[in-house]
């Protein structure tokens, strides 16, 4: 299936992506005619379309098959597929495996669960906060796809609780020191830091300097409610301006 979690079944109405279109497309063929924003789950599935349009992929992609085994031959290796009633043997040089973590919704082991008498839901069945309205709902986790729902059930259940294995708040992370940017900075020339970081986010005072800190975002959304520049938490700045060092 093209498209992978973002075909339309797979995922949720106001799905949007947690990094910028720029940074979420391929190199090869970057949205150079879209503003910079964040793509809708819709938005990047016709992306991929247009990808395997323009590079004439179509035949290269064999959809409802199955990978019964890979055998190392030589210095080669033998694939062995299985579509319907047929089955091929295909040679390689290389081989990716992409296993789909995410195809397979998972639900804890919760002793008691099977007696639980409302309903019970994995995220990847949920559409819309609808089905939620004036319930009485509980959360389990709080991934990224968990951050998008609970806001969202929040708004229209009669309450809506969150249960995760550990309180977040007692182990607080700066969360600048994992993103890409932080690495970049080490890495790009001095000269791109205040240029990238100003020119982002449209500093009004462009002597400022890159220091790790957010000074003013408010034109680009950061801090806003403008879903198509701003996505549910912000990483929106710091992936931007790693973004920007790589293109330069």
């Amino acid at each position: 299936m093209i498209g992978g979690v973002f075909a339309s079944r797979g995922t949720y109405d106001s799905c949007l992506l947690t990094v910028s279109n720029h940074f979420m497309a391929y190199s090869d063929f970057m949205p150079k005619e879209e503003k910079l924003h964040f793509w809708t789950w819709n938005d990047y599935f016709r992306y991929l379309e247009r990808y395997i349009e323009k590079f004439d992929l179509g035949t290269d992609i064999q959809l409802n098959t199955e990978v019964e085994k890979v055998v190392k031959k030589d210095k080669k290796w033998q694939v062995h597929t299985k579509s319907g009633d047929t089955k091929k043997e295909l040679l390689f040089d290389h081989v990716v495996v992409s296993r789909g973590s995410f195809q397979k919704p998972y639900i804890p082991d919760i002793p008691g669960i099977d007696k639980f008498k409302g309903s019970v839901y994995r995220s990847r069945e949920y559409k819309n906060s609808e089905l939620f309205i004036s319930c009485k709902v509980l959360c389990v986790g709080m991934g990224e796809t968990s951050v998008d729902l609970t806001t969202e059930i929040a708004d229209l259940a009669e309450k809506c609780t969150v249960a995760v294995r550990h309180p977040y708040g007692s182990k607080t992370i700066d969360m600048y020191t994992i993103r890409a940017s932080n690495t970049m900075s080490h890495y790009a020339d001095e000269k791109y830091h205040s240029k990238i970081y100003n020119n982002f986010f449209n500093l009004e005072n462009p002597g400022h300097t890159f220091n790790g800190k957010i000074v003013s975002g408010s034109r680009h959304g950061i801090g806003s409610g403008d879903h198509q520049k701003r996505p549910p938490f912000c990483c929106y700045g710091r992936w931007e301006i790693a973004n920007q060092c790589f293109r330069d």
